[in-house]
């Protein structure tokens, strides 16, 4: 796995180095059909001072901060600080997946998981990948606002967002301030 991958998969899970920041939340957007409120916004920092990437996580009605995964309308949107190549991103994407969805699931998963990798490009400085889930539609990749691909079926998008938000995520502090559970 390339160095990336690999601070990507391992070296970032239960580091410190998030910083909240006091940025002013903006108003509603719609996507996908579905009006997103930003409930959370954590810049990702790995060992405390190399700047990875901001995130901003969102919610449609009905669906919980807390409990984004139980199937709403999610969507997190990564302003990167760093270049990574699609293969980086794809490696500790899977890497972080094989920790949070057991073997069986993920199997089933697979076909849908390698139409969305196959979706990914380099990153530079100043680029931002959002995914978004929309119910009934899907969860859709876009890079600087271009949807690359929707995945059907509500089962993929909890199941991937646990990368970030799952019980083992690339990095829990990051996790926790994004779900509102850090003070």
């Amino acid at each position: 796995m390339c160095t990336a991958g690999v601070m990507l998969a391992a070296g970032l899970v239960g580091l410190p180095g998030l910083a909240s920041s006091g940025s002013p939340m903006p108003e509603p957007m719609e996507e996908d059909g579905v009006r997103f409120v930003r409930v959370a916004h954590a810049p990702f920092r790995w060992k405390g001072w190399l700047a990875v990437y901001d995130v901003d996580m969102a919610v449609g009605p009905g669906t919980s901060r807390e409990k984004p995964l139980d199937g709403g309308a999610v969507r997190l949107e990564f302003t990167y600080h760093r270049a990574f190549t699609a293969k980086e991103i794809i490696e500790g994407g899977n890497a972080l997946l094989a920790k949070n969805v057991p073997p069986d699931e993920l199997e089933r998963l697979k076909p849908r998981l390698e139409r969305l990798n196959r979706a990914y490009a380099d990153v530079r400085p100043g680029d931002r990948y959002t995914l978004t889930h929309a119910p009934g539609r899907g969860l859709t990749l876009r890079l600087n606002s271009k949807p690359l691909v929707t995945v059907e079926g509500d089962d993929f998008a909890p199941r991937y967002l646990r990368i970030w938000l799952g019980q083992e995520p690339i990095h829990k502090g990051l996790r926790d301030r994004l779900l509102g559970t850090v003070r």
